[in-house]
This record gives C-alpha cells, structure tokens and sequence, in this order.
C-alpha cells in the first residue's frame, strides 16, 4: 500500500474492521473480563470477543460498529473527532489486561485503534488512509465455484429449517466426502474460520479455511451486501496465515471446537510435522446467495481487491464457493 494520508472523512463502502495487530498476540495475551447479561462473570482473550460494522448507521462523519460476544452486546462509535465512545456504562463494562496494563475497553480502542478495510482494499486507521498502489484486478470467474444447494436453506446459516439443510449443514457433508483427516468444526465468537481442514499434500501441509454465510434473500443474485459480508470475511482470516498464529488459536478454542473429522492427537501430530514443511493457506468463502451468473462489475471489483490482499499477505488466491 502507499503511504497513509489523513483524511477528513470517513471512507466509504467500509466492509470489514479488525483488532489491532497486538490484540492477536499471545505472549502475553490480551485478555478480557467482563459480566454478562445473565450477571455470570466472563474472561478470555480479546480475540472472544467479535467486531461488525453496522452499515446502515456508518457515514462519512461516523462508524458504527458492534461488539459482541459471549452474553454481550453493545455499540461503539468512532468519529475523526471524538475518536471511540459508547455509552458510559459499555465503555467500562470490558475491563482490558494486557501485561502491566488495565483498562476499559474504550480507552483501550483509544490507545490501540481498530483496523478498518475498504471493499477497495484500502485500510482506515485513526485518521489516517492508507490506500492500494494499484486498481483491483476484478477477480478471475475461474476463482468463482457452483455448488447445488438444493435442499439447502440457503438464507439459514446454522440451524435445519422445515426440512431442509442449513449451510454448515451442506458444507460439513461435502468437506466429510473429501479426504482431510482432521476437519475442525469451529463456529462462534472468535473464531478462526466456520471449517479448518488440515492435510498432507506432497511437500505441502495444507490449512483451508471455509467462511460461511446466509444469503441475504431466498434466491441467489447480485446483492453486494452479500459480497460485503464475505469479503470481510477474507480479511479476517489474513491473521492466521501464520503456523504460530493459527497454532496457538487452535490451542486456545479447544474447548469450543468439534473434530467433523480426526481427534487432538492427530492434529497435534500434523501441527508438529507442518514445522518442518512449506505450509499451504486456503481462503473458502461460501455464500450460496451469490449467483455467479449474475456477478457483476463492482461485486467482481470488491472481490478482485479481496483476493490481492490475501495473496499479498502469503495466502492462495481468493475461493468463492457459491450458487450458478
């Protein structure tokens, strides 16, 4: 990217906002606490807790973004002149630890911002803009995967619905009919992905990643919120292109994991043997109420950006698996 520039605006087409970089280290991690509705008490790593840009409330003086997590939800705002505030009783409902240090989590956003990404490829930080060197290259249709979702649900993410699978539902089936050893199931707050796969290719220790989500109507089409959705999905994931970063996560959601396929021995086994090998990181992205017929300009563009921040990043080009 180039050089950032301060902004007097709030971006626009703002898609996907992350912690920042030193939220995602372990060592000493960032650690959370805090009540939930139920009064029971809470703590876990920052990582617990999950962050979405509320669209429809975000213009060019302010972003509206949600924090939610086990038992918690909450809004924030950032604006270039007040920068992050919430309401007096959220903003020190999370206390925040990270070694030495003890605060709210407000004051900590105020001292370590959150990351915003453009559906352009550009990153938002603080006040400052930090765009791409060069146009997004819309992304190849050979990237761009049919499935048959009949019998699937395709609005309904997680749960069977008069009859019919959901999502998670489809996706476990068809990962169960490949040939991964190990298949984590992994949904929820925090999350590394939906589905983590592992295997051996050749020389190769292959990590592939399944983000899934519910289309945003009954018929696949050309609804670029559903584009959005994905596409901050794909950011999320760059974090973990990384044999420590993902280890450790996997390490650390252990209790909330299910093995689709494998056991904690054989992933201990192949996490070990990957140390020593080339490793391999795929981004699936499933969204059954994207028609690939009726990809159009802007959604392919949003993509194309998506899929160079991911190679940039080590990662393999962009996988969008979706309707025809």
């Amino acid at each position: 990217m180039d050089a950032g520039r301060v902004v007097d605006r709030i971006p626009e087409h703002l898609i996907y906002v992350e912690w920042n970089k030193q939220s995602f280290d372990f060592a000493p991690p960032v650690q959370i606490h805090y009540t939930k509705d139920d009064g029971t008490p809470y703590s876990g790593h920052i990582l617990d807790l999950e962050l979405a840009i509320d669209r429809a409330n975000t213009d060019e003086q302010s972003v509206a973004v949600t924090v939610s997590g086990d038992g918690i939800e909450f809004p924030i705002t950032f604006t270039l002149n007040d920068y992050y505030f919430a309401e007096a009783q959220d903003a020190i409902r999370i206390t925040v630890n990270h070694g030495s240090w003890s605060t709210g989590l407000v004051e900590y956003l105020n001292a370590s911002n959150l990351s915003f990404y453009s559906a352009d490829g550009s990153l938002f930080v603080g006040n400052e803009l930090f765009e791409p060197q060069k146009e997004a290259i819309p992304l190849n249709l050979e990237q761009v995967i049919t499935w048959d979702w009949n019998g699937c649900d395709i609005q309904n993410e997680t749960v069977p619905n008069r009859g019919l699978q959901s999502i998670h539902e489809k996706v476990r089936q068809t990962l169960i009919a490949g040939f991964a050893p190990v298949i984590v199931y992994d949904h929820g707050s925090g999350e590394i992905a939906d589905f983590v796969t592992l295997e051996e290719d050749g020389d190769n220790t292959v990590f592939h990643l399944y983000h899934c989500k519910g289309s945003g109507g009954a018929m696949a089409g050309a609804r670029i919120d559903d584009v959005y959705e994905v596409a901050g999905q794909a950011q999320q994931s760059v974090v973990w292109a990384m044999l420590s970063k993902i280890q450790d996560r996997l390490t650390a959601r252990r209790t909330k994991q299910v093995f689709v396929r494998g056991n904690e021995e054989e992933l201990a086994y192949l996490l070990d043997r990957a140390k020593a090998r080339s490793r391999v990181f795929i981004i699936s992205l499933v969204q059954p109420g994207i028609s690939k017929a009726q990809l159009n300009a802007v959604m392919a563009e949003c993509l194309g950006a998506t899929s160079a921040h991911l190679i940039g990043s080590g990662i393999k080009q962009l996988e969008l698996i979706v309707s025809e």
